[in-house]
Order: C-alpha cells, then sequence, then structure tokens
C-alpha cells in the first residue's frame, strides 16, 4: 500500500503545504495564511494545520487515513513549551493513524539545503532564527521571540516606522525612508499606530521593503539594515563553535535572500562560512524531515 507524507512551513507570515509519496513525488501543494502561535494563538494554528492537510488531501484525491507521517515546522512554536505541547495533541488527534511532528521552522531549511549532511540554517524573513545540525543532533542560537528579535523584517520595518515618528515630532531630521513609509502608510501614521498592533507582526514587517528601497540614498536605511546583517552574522558566526574548520551556512527568508542584505552578509561572515542562498523552498526540507519518520 503506498504510504504518503506532508511537509508543512509555518511562519509569521504564510504557510506551505506539500503532499507527496515516499518517494517525493509531489501530489499536491497548498498556502494559507500565518501559523505562529504567538501571532494567532494555539487553536488558530492548529486550524491552520488542519485546514492545509485537508486541502493537500482532497486536492491530490488522497484520504486522510491514507497519510504516513506529517511534519510541521512552525515559527514561534519552541518559543513556549505549551506551544508545542497544545499543538502536538491537536495534530495527533485530527490524524490518529499517522506519525506526526511539530518543530521549528528552523528545522526546515536545516533539512532542505542538508538532508544527509551537516550545516547551518539561518531564516532571515519576518522573523529570524538559526539552527546547527550536526549528526543527529540540533542546536539553536538565537530567534529568541521577544527576547532576541533583531536581525529580521519584523525589526527592520519598525525601525523604519520608529525613525518616520522621531521625524514627525523633530527628533529626527527628516529624509528619503521617512518620505517613503508616510507614501506607503497614507495620512495619520502618529494617529494609527494601534492598527499595526491589531494586525500583527507581518504588518510591521511590510515596511521593510521602503528601507531597502531607499538604501542607496539614505543613511538612515543603511544603517538600519547595516545593523541588522550583523545580527544575522554573529549567528552565523557563533555557529563555527560546532565546527572545525569551515562550515556551510544557507540563508532563507525575504530578507536573507535579498541582494542588499547577502552582500552585506558576505561581507561580515566570517571566512570560515561558506554562504549560500537556499536554492529550494523550506517547505521540502519539512517533506524530508517527514520522510524520516517513516523509519
Amino acid at each position: 500500500m503506498p504510504k504518503y507524507i506532508i511537509g508543512i512551513d509555518g511562519g509569521g507570515t504564510k504557510t506551505a503545504f506539500v503532499l507527496s509519496d515516499e518517494k517525493m513525488n509531489e501530489l499536491a501543494i497548498a498556502k494559507l495564511s500565518r501559523s505562529n502561535p504567538a501571532d494567532v494563538g494555539i487553536d488558530g494554528t492548529a486550524a491552520v494545520l488542519v485546514q492545509g492537510i485537508k486541502q493537500v488531501c482532497a486536492d491530490a484525491g488522497i484520504a486522510l487515513s491514507d497519510l504516513s507521517a506529517v511534519f510541521a515546522g512552525i515559527a514561534g512554536i519552541i518559543s513556549n513549551d505549551g506551544y508545542i505541547t497544545s499543538v502536538s495533541k491537536a495534530l495527533a488527534e485530527f490524524l490518529p493513524d499517522c506519525r506526526t511532528l511539530i518543530g521549528s521552522d528552523g528545522y526546515n531549511p536545516l533539512y532542505a539545503a542538508y538532508p544527509d549532511s551537516d550545516g547551518v540554517g539561518i531564516i532571515c524573513g519576518t522573523g529570524s532564527s538559526c539552527f546547527i545540525k550536526k549528526g543527529d543532533k540540533i542546536y539553536q542560537i538565537g530567534g529568541y521571540g521577544p527576547f532576541d528579535k533583531i536581525g529580521n523584517g519584523y525589526e527592520i520595518g519598525e525601525s523604519a516606522i520608529n525613525h518616520a515618528l522621531r521625524a514627525l515630532d523633530g527628533r529626527d531630521e527628516t529624509s528619503p525612508l521617512v518620505d517613503a513609509v508616510l507614501r506607503m502608510h497614507g495620512e495619520g501614521l502618529k494617529e494609527h499606530l494601534g492598527d499595526f498592533l491589531a494586525k500583527g507582526k507581518a504588518s510591521i514587517a511590510a515596511y521593510a521593503i521602503p528601507v531597502f528601497e531607499t538604501y542607496d540614498a539614505d543613511r538612515f536605511s543603511r544603517e538600519i539594515i547595516q545593523s541588522n546583517m550583523r545580527y544575522v552574522a554573529e549567528l552565523a558566526n557563533a555557529a563555527g563553535q560546532y565546527f572545525d574548520g569551515e562550515y556551510d551556512v544557507t540563508f532563507t527568508g525575504s530578507i536573507g535572500i535579498n541582494d542588499i542584505a547577502f552582500g552585506l552578509l558576505q561581507e561580515y561572515c566570517s571566512k570560515r562560512c561558506h554562504i549560500h542562498r537556499l536554492e529550494t523552498k523550506p517547505v521540502y526540507g519539512a517533506l524530508a524531515r517527514a520522510k524520516m519518520l517513516l523509519t
């Protein structure tokens, strides 16, 4: 009887699903909304997972009872032990006859880039994190939620909004970045700050876009991006403690693969690091991890 597996990559902006057979032949894909439990709650995370699994199975004509393994790598999941326990329980109850596992979204690029070898995977999108794969062990550096939030689209966007507010107050000089932020937001930036909090991290991370757009023309933009990329390089360099000699570091996420950001990372990372941009989607790493559950 054929075995079917699902890999899930859940982030602060979107959640990707891919269903395949045990030989990794892709049968269906889907993309839904964000699933970080810190943003949408445990029930919200579980609801997105259930909806996506149902959708790819329906698209492929596969019954839920035919699933053999599911791995979901979810952003924010390891920042709270209760998240893992609760979401794992919800998924196991939904698929009682299937092997299921919940882990960090940081596992996904690791297994996408290094299914059979050691290396470092760094996500730099709405949020950021660094995971090291060494033998059969996984280690984490940084990415500790609100205690370590720099080096990502959220922080870059928040800094852009902060600079615009300071300029409106007369505490900072105006700049091309301020103009870009105000054009993007429209009128009433100071009066509508509550909208950002209501809409969540992704709405703030979107303001990283004007920072990169004004990078060449604005010293504030350069300072914001350079400070964040120095932090990301710090993660990559700290991963060297797990390796003798040179080691591979793969970046993914909208910020990590950006040309400006990646160019700075090439400058800031240690010469021991061989840095690359992930050549496939992280969800395929989740699929590879799901396949491991069959053995």
